[in-house]
């Protein structure tokens, strides 16, 4: 699993965060599981720690 984060549009002060959360297979492709975005930075790293406590449990050795 992978979260990935970004600002869209790149480099436009107006743009917000996008959040990922995916799969990447074999062939490095990725199967997007769930998005977010929002302008707040406080509740993108709620959502991060939200999907990370989530899948943990799921993948936990």
């Amino acid at each position: 699993m992978i979260i990935d984060l970004g600002w869209y549009p790149d480099g436009d002060p107006d743009g917000n965060y996008g959040l990922s959360l995916a799969i990447v297979r074999e062939d490095n492709s990725w199967d997007i599981l769930k998005e977010f975005s929002s302008k707040n930075r406080f509740e993108i790293r709620d959502k991060i720690e939200q999907w990370m406590n989530e899948n943990i449990k799921i993948y936990k050795p």
